[in-house]
């Protein structure tokens, strides 16, 4: 089978129903970058991007394999892309990694150029179908682009060529659907704004609801404002439904609600007004960190363990949801610390992600 040397490239994200506020920034990012050139596989992402679509297609992960159905959906592109591999260890569903690897390698067999990218393995445990299929993408020659050293190093011991690039999603404030200020480059003149972003997927729901209570009202001794943020991107908008319980329980505690913020523009320009934010979303932390804002990550999965180890900020991520104040003041006392290696490091950052983006292009 051959493909077509027109540069189209084929954009895979996951779908929607996963709550992937973060996968849907990175794709936006792509089209921003190659919009001529790029389109969509169609997952429901199709309310963003109009008729910017591939075929739709359907992989049933029980029944005939992948490689058997790709000819339809390789004609007429030249390179694929796909986003979202932190599911590699099987954390959400070892079958649809497992089909995104395929469709992967089969393209890169019919003659493509196919791309892993914003690849993270988050845990030593690996499903024996995923190992194979990575063996296979491997022997196709399939590029792998990781989000951290140590995904990288646990592809390595697989004979799996890699390269270590940060998150596509800090390039967010680089496209024009991001509004900007002066505070995002300087990271002075803050107000006295704190966001907190619960996850559902993060779990520990009754702990979450009494950290994220009693944070609220320590931050507010302190002289901070809690903002909270809840992603609207999950079709159960679990997110919201969790920061509401949030909000509830503050009120039978005669403390008022906190302002809820829905969706990622909003937060843009509340980030750009913050001096903390702690979450339950690694994206939420990319975006704060991309503004020069401390952030402290609960952490669920291992991911966003090594996005904070690039930064040397490894003490700010804990599986514990419940913060003590002493941990918040240092967060607060040392806000300026924290700055300083932002100011220099994101730069850093965007370069590599604009040299990866740059790569994909010209390839």
């Amino acid at each position: 089978m051959s493909l077509s040397a027109n540069n189209k490239i084929l954009i895979y994200a996951p779908p929607h129903y996963i709550g992937n506020m973060g996968d849907r920034i990175v794709t936006k990012v792509l089209f921003g970058r190659m919009s001529e050139a790029t389109y969509l596989y169609d997952n429901y992402f199709n309310y963003l991007f109009g008729n910017k679509l591939a075929k739709k297609l359907y992989f049933n992960p029980h029944g005939k394999r992948v490689a058997t159905k790709i000819t339809s959906l390789t004609k007429g592109f030249s390179k694929y892309v796909l986003l979202g591999m932190d599911t590699v260890d099987g954390f959400y569903n070892k079958d649809e990694a497992r089909i995104k690897i395929e469709i992967a390698t089969a393209f890169a067999q019919s003659g493509g150029t196919s791309w892993i990218i914003n690849f993270s393995w988050s845990n030593s445990h690996i499903d024996d179908s995923l190992l194979s299929a990575l063996n296979q993408a491997r022997e196709a020659g399939v590029k792998f682009v990781t989000r951290d050293s140590v995904s990288c190093g646990r592809l390595s011991a697989l004979g799996i060529n890699s390269k270590v690039c940060p998150d596509l999603g800090f390039l967010i404030t680089e496209y024009d659907f991001v509004p900007k200020t002066e505070n995002i480059s300087s990271g002075q003149g803050r107000k006295d704004y704190a966001v907190l972003a619960p996850s559902y997927t993060f779990g520990k729901i009754p702990r979450q609801i009494k950290a994220f209570t009693e944070l609220a009202i320590s931050m507010r001794t302190q002289g901070l404002t809690p903002v909270m943020f809840a992603s609207v991107t999950n079709i159960r908008k679990s997110d919201s439904l969790l920061a509401h319980r949030i909000n509830h329980k503050l009120t039978q505690l005669d403390q008022h609600k906190m302002a809820l913020v829905r969706d990622e523009t909003a937060l843009m320009v509340i980030l750009q007004e913050s001096k903390l934010v702690v979450t339950g979303r690694m994206h939420v932390a990319i975006f704060a960190l991309t503004n020069l804002v401390p952030s402290y990550i609960l952490e669920y999965q291992g991911k966003a363990a090594g996005l904070l180890r690039d930064f040397g900020f490894e003490s700010l991520s804990s599986l514990d949801p419940e913060i003590s104040d002493d941990v918040l003041r240092g967060l607060i006392d040392n806000s300026n610390g924290y700055v300083e290696v932002l100011k220099r490091e994101i730069p850093l950052f965007k370069h590599k992600a604009s040299q990866l983006l740059n790569q994909i292009c010209e390839d």
